[in-house]
């Protein structure tokens, strides 16, 4: 599970660690607090954590969250697009998307 918003990732981390513990979860573009940052400006640079992330899972979520802000031009979905082309996304609020992606 990548979360586009550092600080997202901390309820994920509480509740899903509970019910399953073989889950890998992990911020992108930055790992949280780096820089002190909670919502840090996606640059081309961090997109190789995407792939980094990613490596040879065959099945990635995406919880992709004010993007309005750190990734207005939406980088990170295009590069995990990229990576897996097959995703699809639900829209829960506003600024909130889940993503599923798989490979071939």
């Amino acid at each position: 599970v990548l979360f586009h918003t550092p600080w997202v990732q901390l309820p994920f981390e509480y509740y899903l660690r509970r019910i399953r513990s073989d889950l890998v979860l992990q911020s992108t573009p930055l790992p949280l607090f780096d820089n002190n940052q909670l919502e840090p400006l996606v640059t081309p640079d961090q997109l190789a954590n995407i792939d980094a992330a990613v490596g040879d899972r065959a099945r990635v979520w995406l919880v992709y969250s004010h993007f309005w802000y750190s990734d207005p031009d939406r980088r990170v979905p295009q590069q995990l697009q990229r990576i897996m082309p097959y995703c699809t996304a639900k829209n829960f609020y506003w600024d909130i998307e889940v993503w599923l992606c798989t490979t071939p």
